[in-house]
């Protein structure tokens, strides 16, 4: 579009037109100059910064006064004067000033020639300017991503963390060859001649790729400034620079090293050259003084950044040095043909590094994820991404310059591109009938399977369990009812899982042999054996709860068979259980859209094995987990005179196409217990591994895949409609595609599909009152008083809103729910696009929290807390060891008025041993400590105040 450059108030004497023109003078200015250049041109010619502008800070200014004149009307009371209108009006000529200052400042970069070749240089580049953005998200954003930084900060120093520290060199250098293959493709082909100015050019691929290292240092720096002590400023913020500013130095060094040494001299004289001599030996200088002032810095640096530095600094000259050794001579002068063999020759060589490294990871993804680690892992993914895409591109190239030279014009590369994808949708839908990611089942492979039908129901257990702990607990407290001790732990990944298992093993110790003997030397069994196993009747899981509490049952196990071995299950959780998973996501599963069934192990049976061999000892190379899930439990109806007592375990899971709780337990989940539920292992009709059980609870999305529920027995397959009988020809074409579909789709009766527990009750709580209710009815309420444990581990909560015991004052001062917070401004275009996904998950976690609510209120019905009416909080009637008790044990927001960091560790399937280290401080924050000495009061255990007071009552005498 061109316009006449004359003023248009010159124009036909139309009074209309000559009224427009007035308004766009008076409201934005007028045209001045020439308009030339389509639409962009027109907003040149006609938007002015001089206009604009001020009439902008106008806008402003009327606004503020009118919203200072409603304010202060307001506050006089005189609500006759309304200012909201012309405040409102005023709003909306700001926000079109700034939109219109916006759009031409936006116009006016983009018709600038430099800043049109840049934007054509880094769309050039888009692809591995992409997977760095994504990388940068996932390493950044992403709360695991953030935790693998951590891991490099570890302090043990094996054989396995030297070949990791080996291993991070090579991968992030060939990530950065391939990012800079990638780039250099592009730019080859936008840029067929480049000139001497374009430094990108020349330079773009090798910054590309040296983002790489930019990506693992800023990962570095993140993960020391966070297992930092550091208190002030000054020192976090040199704690954060340390690692980038060490790629910065490592990338001058290698520009002056590549203009002063290694190019040819006709790119350069020789003033030049010596210039670029001195100035990289001051580099080196600098980087010397870098170093050792990081040697020698007074403030105690975190174990691992010096190293990791060095690693990643190594890496990025090595990388920047190579390439500038191999384009050594000036790119100009190299023809095409010898540019496409360069590019050639690179990509095969990476993509023989990378079919290498996906064979291994193929065969044996467990043992590649243990021994390299989830960073590595990812880090190689991305690389080998580029890798593929690069090798695709030549090939489409070549494909594409074959068919020009055998006469077909038309063919470009993009078309030979939308071929290869064609080619691969009929694969992909092919396999996508298969019956991928099959929950394991023990037929046969199980080394012990017990037949799932023998279980006992909850009543028959909760009868056992009281006959084995009555007389224990009455050792040290006759005649008083026996504790129903309860574990309802919630999910959240690695991070409920070490905290269940960090709880679990906490109360093994506070409740063990030695604790017991120390007050009531006197208790018999419960002295010799402590109260932990036989006051625990069940644990009730969800996710990573389920896993923390599938550790603890291995490692009781293990303690009934080697007495000298302590109950550690946080030991199943310090290895690196993403890693196995993301290897087999990214070089297994993804490839087996499009492949027949090998036999191949999917992502989930990777997690699985990689729980499996997270701890194995010399002496019992067996993995207990990789037993079957029944083969933990007792048969309670057996003649011995005594039953040893396991407590029992139901891991929570969801069914997909019903939304049900599946509930895998060693006891029957019968219909009038558990409301509205399946029971996993009678729909499956076989035993499961315990690794499996623990897995199908902790299905969340997309880290594990969805589990098909297809059962051990099929059900008698249908006749073949074509055996024995002569079938005419349309016979046969309806027949025939029949049998390809049941050819694809063998042991199709699968009962749906199973996910994570957390989509119908994250904290297990629900199942959790349905046992304890049943169990009361069972035993009589006379005999027994529950003690429930609720686990949780989400660190967004705050104090204020856990639930601890409140008991009901039936209808007496009843209070209202507190309102909800105040969300502030909200976006309405935005709300309306999220206010679905946020209304389900708000509906799932209130949920939850209303079922560990009415967990709560199990503890006060019936209870001697009724006769306190003036009590609300539990702790402040009868003694806890008399009564009813709910007690929650959570992760959560310290107080506002605590100076120390908070511990947010994250939901994947990863923990450095800088965050594991500090689950211990957990007891210390939010009321924990108290919580603590409540739960072990309840269960007969005297708190450490009681038993310094009771010594210092009654000393021992003195027998000297």
């Amino acid at each position: 579009m061109t316009l006449r450059s004359k003023d248009p108030a010159m124009g036909p004497k139309n009074t209309s037109q000559n009224r427009l023109v007035k308004i766009w003078r008076l409201l934005i200015g007028g045209w001045s100059g020439k308009s030339e250049g389509g639409l962009n041109g027109w907003i040149i010619f006609g938007l002015h910064y001089s206009a604009l502008l001020p009439r902008l800070l106008i806008a402003v200014a009327f606004f503020g006064l009118f919203a200072g004149l409603d304010s202060l009307f307001v506050w006089f009371k005189f609500t006759w004067l309304d200012w909201s209108c012309a405040q409102s009006l005023a709003l909306l000529a700001v926000a079109g000033y700034a939109s219109l200052l916006g759009l031409r400042f936006v116009v006016s970069i983009a018709e600038s020639a430099e800043l049109k070749d840049f934007c054509r240089a880094v769309a050039a580049m888009w692809l591995p300017i992409a997977v760095m953005a994504l990388a940068a998200y996932l390493l950044f954003v992403n709360d695991q991503g953030r935790e693998l930084g951590l891991g490099l900060m570890d302090t043990e120093v094996t054989w396995v963390t030297r070949v990791r520290t080996s291993a991070l060199c090579l991968v992030l250098f060939y990530w950065a060859l391939s990012a800079w293959l990638s780039a250099r493709i592009g730019l080859s082909r936008t840029f067929e001649h480049p000139k001497k100015h374009q430094v990108l050019l020349f330079w773009g691929p090798r910054l590309v790729g040296v983002l790489a290292h930019f990506l693992a240092a800023w990962s570095l720096s993140c993960a020391a400034l966070k297992d930092s002590e550091f208190t002030h400023t000054v020192p976090n913020v040199l704690l954060v620079l340390v690692a980038p500013s060490a790629i910065l130095l490592a990338i001058l060094f290698v520009w002056f090293l590549d203009h002063g040494v290694i190019s040819r001299r006709n790119r350069s004289h020789a003033a030049q050259r010596a210039s670029a001599r001195r100035n990289m030996w001051v580099v080196v200088g600098l980087g010397v003084v870098f170093f050792s002032f990081l040697r020698w810095w007074p403030e105690p640096l975190p174990t691992g950044l010096l190293p990791g530095t060095l690693t990643i600094s190594i890496s990025a000259i090595v990388f920047l040095t190579l390439i500038s050794w191999f384009r050594r001579r000036v790119p100009r002068g190299l023809d095409a043909q010898a540019e496409a063999r360069i590019s050639w020759k690179c990509g095969l060589t990476l993509a023989a590094i990378m079919f290498s490294g996906t064979v291994f990871i193929w065969f044996t993804p467990v043992g590649v994820g243990q021994l390299f680690g989830s960073l590595i892992i990812a880090f190689f993914a991305f690389g080998s991404f580029l890798v593929a895409a690069n090798l695709l591109d030549l090939i489409a190239e070549a494909v594409a310059q074959d068919c020009k030279g055998r006469g077909f014009k038309a063919v470009h590369r993009r078309a030979v591109w939308c071929a290869f994808l064609g080619l691969l949708v009929l694969p992909g839908l092919l396999m996508s009938f298969r019956n991928y990611h099959r929950v394991r089942l023990c037929v046969p492979q199980c080394n012990v399977a017990t037949d799932h039908n023998q279980r006992p129901k909850v009543a028959e257990a909760a009868l056992a369990w009281y006959r084995q702990a009555k007389p224990v607990y009455d050792a040290i407290k006759p005649g008083e009812p026996v504790p129903l001790f309860i574990i309802a732990t919630a999910g959240g990944g690695i991070r409920a899982a070490y905290w269940t298992a960090t709880v679990l093993e906490t109360l093994e110790k506070e409740l063990g042999p030695e604790a017991i003997q120390h007050q009531y030397p006197d208790a018999g069994k419960a002295a010799a054996d402590g109260l932990m196993r036989h006051l625990l009747f069940a644990i009730s899981g969800v996710s990573g709860g389920s896993v923390g509490s599938a550790a603890y049952i291995a490692e009781v196990d293990d303690h009934a068979v080697n007495k000298s071995r302590p109950v550690q299950p946080t030991s199943y959780l310090k290895a690196d259980l993403l890693a196995p998973g993301l290897a087999s996501l990214a070089f297994i599963d993804i490839p087996s859209n499009f492949l027949p069934d090998f036999g191949q192990i999917d992502r989930g049976d990777a997690l699985e094995t990689g729980f499996e061999s997270a701890r194995t000892r010399k002496d019992d190379p067996g993995r207990l987990l990789s037993r079957s899930f029944l083969s933990f439990f007792p048969k309670l109806g057996a003649p011995q005179a005594e039953v040893t007592w396991r407590p029992a375990v139901l891991f929570n899971a969801t069914h997909q196409g019903t939304g049900r709780r599946i509930i895998t337990s060693n006891l029957k989940i019968d219909r009038d217990t558990f409301v509205d539920s399946y029971d996993a292992l009678n729909l499956l009709g076989s035993d499961m591994r315990l690794s499996t059980a623990a897995h199908n609870s902790a299905r969340f999305t997309y880290v594990s895949p969805a589990g098909n529920l297809i059962p051990a027995t099929p059900p008698a397959g249908k006749p073949d409609p074509t055996d024995g009988k002569q079938l005419s020809f349309v016979d046969t074409l309806i027949a025939y595609p029949r049998k390809l579909y049941d050819w694809l789709t063998p042991n199709s009766n699968s009962h749906g599909f199973v996910i994570d527990g957390g989509y119908f009750d994250n904290y297990g709580a629900q199942t959790a009152f349905e046992l304890a209710s049943k169990a009361i009815e069972a035993i009589g309420k006379d005999k027994i008083r529950p003690v429930i444990l609720q686990i949780s581990s989400d660190p967004t909560m705050e104090v204020s809103t856990l639930v601890r015991q409140r008991c009901r004052r039936n209808g007496e001062d009843g209070e209202f729910l507190a309102a909800p917070p105040e969300e502030g401004r909200i976006v309405s275009l935005v709300n309306e696009l999220s206010a679905p996904l946020k209304g389900i998950m708000s509906v799932r976690g209130a949920h939850g929290f209303a079922a560990v609510t009415s967990l709560a209120h199990l503890c006060c019905e019936d209870s001697s807390a009724a006769s306190h009416p003036a009590s609300i909080e539990s702790g402040k009637a009868a003694p806890a060891a008399t009564k009813r008790v709910f007690v929650h044990l959570a992760m959560c927001q310290a107080a506002t008025n605590d100076k120390r960091k908070p511990i947010n560790p994250p939901l994947g399937w990863a923990l450095s041993k800088a965050t594991r280290d500090k689950f211990e401080k957990l007891f210390e924050r939010c009321d924990n400590d108290k919580e603590l000495e409540k739960l072990k009061e309840a269960l007969g255990v005297k708190s450490n105040e009681a038993t310094q007071t009771e010594a210092y009552s009654n000393p021992k005498p003195d027998r000297s």
